[in-house]
């Protein structure tokens, strides 16, 4: 009973013949490929969620400092409009 290697069905090799000098040749197995191609893409999504969330944050930021920067500049013009409580100098 003759058995079929599964891994012969996922290598291609490649046959490369430069201009000038020798052939060169390539196997390469289809699933380590594939493999390598999910895990740069994984690599690749979880980068981009990173710098997405990076941004957000530094936009939530920008924003929650301007509202307290905001408040205190109101704080501090309604002490300075307020009649001070000091009896005048004579």
């Amino acid at each position: 009973m003759n058995k079929v290697n599964s891994t012969s069905k996922s290598v291609i090799q490649l046959f490369i013949q430069p201009v000038d000098g020798n052939p060169v040749s390539y196997k390469l197995d289809l699933k380590q490929v594939s493999r390598l191609v999910m895990l740069l893409g994984f690599a690749f999504l979880i980068l981009f969620w990173g710098t997405l969330f990076f941004f957000r944050e530094l936009e939530k930021n920008r924003k929650l400092q301007e509202a307290f920067l905001e408040t205190e500049l109101k704080l501090q013009l309604k002490t300075l409009s307020e009649p001070s409580m000091l009896p005048p100098l004579s």
